[in-house]
């Protein structure tokens, strides 16, 4: 089996896709104009949602305290939802604040990537890919938080066919399962609408701080492979050349080459 060529785009597909599940577009492509709406809107209601719902957390958490914290499990699962989505909204700020950064820091990545097929092969680009164990550590997370999202509404689901079996149409009742059973919102979830409208808050909740949690540490792993790749590259020719008496121009020219990288990648 031929082995597939990697390119640029390839080390930073994985952050620039979760920020597009989104609807946030880090490479700004040309796109129609309800597209780009469209992303932009759903952007907005995962923040707006995200916002909403650790509010609810907060006072649930102060509630519950000022209760005694009678209920101690509850109390540490309020906690980390509230220390998770804490965490999201501060990552998304800073990120977005420093966006002009990291486009600029993504540019000049690209500008030293090699891109013949001889600049390729010196610096074992291929080689150099993601690691196999840390895409399925990754993969393995994004099937969890997945499974974690639609697990409430898949048993509501299961459950109330399984009713419809057992007891008929008329008797069977939908369970109405949510991802925070015991959050009650402003709008009662136990009617077809108010489930439509809750569950989605709190997937669109988790999805933005999901990706915001984990998507700027992608986006360090991505440039810290190209990083390895490129001091790998120069630690390699500075090992290799031989210098000879009779070239020391030329010496020097490929001396002040790597040097010249080195100062980049330092930068």
């Amino acid at each position: 089996m031929a082995e597939v060529e990697r390119y640029f785009e390839d080390f930073v597909n994985l952050p620039c896709v979760l920020l597009r599940t989104l609807g946030y577009d880090f490479l700004d492509l040309s796109r129609p104009r309800l597209t780009r709406w469209l992303m932009r809107l759903y952007f907005f209601l995962t923040l707006i949602c995200c916002l909403y719902c650790t509010y609810f957390v907060a006072d649930e958490t102060l509630a519950e305290i000022v209760n005694g914290a009678n209920n101690l499990p509850l109390l540490i699962r309020l906690i980390n939802d509230f220390n998770y989505n804490a965490i999201g909204i501060l990552k998304s700020f800073y990120f977005l604040r420093n966006i002009k950064a990291h486009k600029m820091l993504y540019k000049k990545f690209r500008e030293i990537f090699p891109t013949s097929i001889e600049d390729r092969f010196a610096y074992r680009v291929n080689e150099s890919y993601w690691p196999k164990w840390i895409t399925t550590i990754l993969y393995l997370y994004f099937c969890a938080t997945a499974l974690i999202l639609f697990s409430p509404l898949v048993e509501t689901i299961l459950e109330y066919f399984v009713a419809l079996v057992k007891v008929g149409y008329a008797n069977a009742e939908f369970g109405y399962h949510k991802l925070y059973e015991e959050q009650s919102y402003v709008v009662d979830h136990r009617n077809p609408l108010g489930y439509v409208v809750i569950y989605s808050m709190e997937v669109m909740n988790s999805h933005y701080a999901i990706v915001f949690n984990i998507c700027p540490d992608i986006w360090l792993v991505a440039y810290a492979i190209q990083l390895c790749m490129h001091f790998d590259y120069i630690i390699r020719n500075l090992e290799e050349y031989e210098p000879m008496e009779g070239r020391s121009a030329k010496d020097m020219k490929i001396m002040a080459e790597l040097v010249r990288k080195h100062q980049i990648l330092l930068e």
